[in-house]
Parts: structure tokens; sequence; C-alpha cells
């Protein structure tokens, strides 16, 4: 990895943090096993260029895109609505559908299909099948495998903006979730999960299910919940 930075700015090198690879042995030879590799790292300061690249033996360079698939909600700014403009819709996704497949060098999710989307804001519902310190799971029917042997797709509630929370539902709420979908790594694998704004993007219903049911859901819907959690 080479890092540049300009040539009147701070003289010390800027401090590389959270270095981890997905996998540790890999080959790049296109032969569609084990042919990527996804690095993470985080740079405290901003630097005026920045290369990824693998070493060959040879002494010669393989470049790696750089790709940024998680952005802190501090980091997010509201933009003004033009006059006369429309205010883009959630777009209504199955847990299955969340993340999606491969884009160009970006990896999909675990067992992605269709357009990857993530980043996208979107609206996912289901029953809540786990609870977590930092989120919960919901299920809508489509049975996804998560990390730690969970079923149903993860809402993350952290890295709000300064001031917010968002309560976490019981086991069993049936919850409709609006929130940008972004991708997590658990243990070298590529998860989705969907992240909501502020308490008002979560909807529920009276209804529970038990445990049992949960386990045992087909795909199901149910309309319209109108009250925030």
């Amino acid at each position: 990895m080479c890092i540049r930075d300009s040539a009147d700015a701070d003289p010390q090198l800027p401090e590389l943090r959270d270095f981890t690879l997905d996998r540790h042995i890999f080959s790049p030879n296109r032969d569609g096993i084990d042919d990527r590799v996804l690095m993470q790292f985080y740079l405290p300061k901003e630097v005026a260029a920045l290369r990824v690249f693998v070493q060959l033996p040879e002494g010669g360079e393989l470049p790696i895109a750089e790709q940024e698939r998680d952005i802190p909600a501090t980091q997010v700014k509201q933009m003004p609505v033009p006059e006369g403009s429309v205010t883009p819709a959630p777009l209504g996704v199955t847990n299955k559908n969340t993340g999606g497949g491969p884009a160009g060098a970006a990896p999909g999710v675990r067992g992605g299909v269709g357009v990857n989307n993530v980043g996208l804001l979107a609206r996912a519902f289901g029953w809540v099948t786990a609870v977590v310190p930092d989120g919960f799971y919901i299920n809508d029917g489509s049975n996804l495998a998560s990390d730690g042997g969970k079923t149903g797709l993860k809402v993350s509630t952290t890295g709000l903006l300064s001031g917010r929370t968002i309560g976490i539902p019981e086991v069993g709420r049936y919850v409709t979730v609006t929130g940008a979908i972004g991708a997590r790594q658990v243990e070298g694998i590529i998860y989705p999960v969907i992240r909501p704004r502020a308490q008002s993007d979560l909807l529920y219903e009276q209804a529970r299910v038990s445990v049992d049911t949960l386990e045992n859901l087909s795909l199901i819907h149910i309309s319209e919940p109108t009250r925030p959690y």
C-alpha cells in the first residue's frame, strides 16, 4: 500500500488503523475460486493520494480498486430539496434481495442476488427474530442466514447522529424499517444490513408471533404498519 501526502502538509506519515484482510491466501487467476481479497483500513486524516496494490514477486504491482461501502451516519448531510422537485421514496425490498450481487470489483453480500443495492434508501419488513446490543434481526419469510446462526436481516441501531436513539423492539414484533442498505463483514463473510436514521424510521404492528412460529415462517406480509415503535 502506498500513501502520499501533499508536499506542504504535515511531514508525519498518516496513521493507518484497523488494517484487516478477509483472507490471507488467495489466487487472483480469475478461475472463480478465491480470486478476491477484501481489505479494510481507516485513515484518521485526509491524504492527497492513496494506492492499494499487491506486490508481485518480480517487483510489479497488481492494483486493487478502492471502494467505500460503509459511510458513518455522522458524516451524512441532509441537502436542501430544490423547489418543485420530489423527494425519492424508499424502495421496498425483501430480506433476500437486500445487498444484492457483485457490482464490478465490489463483491456482493453472502448469497446476494440481483442488482447491488448497497447505499440505497430502502424499506424492509419482518418479524423480530433476535435482539443484540447494537440492533436486531427481522425475517420476512426469506429465512436469510445471518452471522452467529441467526436468521434474518440485521437492523443496526448504532452510528446515529448525535442525540438520536432508537428503541429496540422485542422478539416476535412485526416491524417495518426504513434506512440505508449497507454491508458488514463478520469473520470474512459479507452480510447485508439496514441502517435506520431515527426512531420514526421504525413502524410496527401490534401483533406478535411465538418463537416457534418465527422458526417456520413462509413469506407473509402484513400491510401498512402505522405506529412508530
